[in-house]
């Protein structure tokens, strides 16, 4: 097996990741570091991090993928404070090794994946995959057509271009001035819904990922997981 494939399926990183580290001479093999492209035997070879983790044989281990509906108020880390929560709180013991497939900000809600195969990981979140996530989105304002259309045609915003994304209509509320709509989006840039929203000037009051790729939320509560097939 190929090291960065074994590396991959162990959960840590992807495939390219593990490339990367192994150039960057992060990674030993038998004590020794490896070439890209070596193949090991994960029966007989050691694999091991630099100052991190040493590798189990991923072939004995089930790949595990997990729904979560993310609460607001929590953030997508594994490091802990006293004075954050962050979305591993959420889940048992034995998920805790589990690694989030992209994330959502602290201030938004809804459809989160883990997984401990990072290839699988990679495929799902990279935006050459093409994996649509879909958000209702309530912001402060009236949104007009003309404004839809320019997301729909992708936007210039401070620090990077957006591509084009689906949008629609839902409601207005007239009373409270907020606006809700139903975004689709093929990338995830760092708060790109939010920073869309912002260049419109209509501030973001609620986020909500509904849906991953095939996978939705359908009755689940917030906090609540369930363990899915890939």
């Amino acid at each position: 097996m190929r090291l960065n494939k074994f590396i991959a399926q162990s959960g840590y990183c992807s495939r390219r990741k593990a490339d990367d580290l192994i150039e960057g001479g992060k990674v030993l093999v038998n004590d020794k570091p490896p070439v890209l492209g070596q193949k090991i035997d994960p029966e007989v070879d050691s694999v091991r991090i630099k100052g991190g983790p040493t590798f189990g044989k991923p072939s004995r281990r089930k790949t595990v993928l997990l729904l979560l509906n993310k609460p607001k108020g929590y953030v997508c880390t594994k490091n802990r404070d006293q004075a954050t929560r962050t979305v591993y709180d959420l889940l048992p013991d034995n998920l805790q090794s589990l690694n989030s497939i992209g994330r959502l900000d602290k201030d938004s809600e809804g459809l989160l994946l883990f997984t401990n195969d990072g290839d699988l990981a990679n495929k799902l979140a990279h935006p050459n995959y093409g994996k649509k996530k879909t958000y209702i989105v309530t912001v402060r304002g009236q949104v007009i057509e003309k404004e839809l259309e320019q997301i729909r045609g992708g936007m210039r915003l401070l620090e990077y271009s957006t591509a084009p994304a689906q949008a629609s209509f839902i409601s207005y509320n007239k009373k409270d001035g907020r606006t809700t709509l139903e975004i689709t989006l093929t990338e995830g840039k760092k708060r790109q819904i939010r920073n869309m929203f912002l260049c419109l000037k209509k501030p973001v009051k609620k986020l909500v990922r509904t849906k991953f790729g095939k996978w939705n939320l359908g009755s689940m509560k917030p906090g609540e997981w369930r363990i899915v097939g890939k």
